[in-house]
């Protein structure tokens, strides 16, 4: 399963693909906006995972922009702010299907990226 994992925050960008290589996904990471808005229109991602804040951009910002080309990908948002509240108005429109305050719990990450593996391959 192919992940584009987006996070200004280099160490928690890291901390994150390191434990989702070694769970077995495929993960290509990007600290901007933009190269990862670039990637995810030129390849074919599974899951896509965005931080909220990314700058003068916005992880609710590049849900918006990537969802016509890639309409059937799974995305989960983290955030080190408790915005939960303010995005569960706009969760469906974004195509949002989960959310986790940093720092994440991995191995709760980990179980539901498997979930949505094991419903790609039925």
């Amino acid at each position: 399963m192919k992940i584009a994992l987006i996070d200004d925050d280099r160490v928690n960008l890291q901390t994150i693909k390191i434990a989702l290589l070694t769970a077995g996904f495929e993960v290509d990471s990007f600290t901007t906006y933009r190269k990862a808005v670039r990637s995810i229109n030129e390849k074919q991602y599974d899951v896509i995972i965005t931080d909220y804040d990314l700058g003068r951009l916005s992880g609710k910002d590049l849900l918006f922009e990537i969802k016509d080309n890639c309409p059937v990908c799974y995305t989960i948002m983290i955030s080190g702010y408790n915005i939960e509240s303010l995005i569960d108005s706009s969760k469906e429109e974004m195509g949002l299907k989960s959310f986790y305050n940093k720092p994440v719990d991995l191995e709760k990450l980990i179980a539901e990226l498997n979930e949505v593996q094991n419903n790609l391959k039925n």
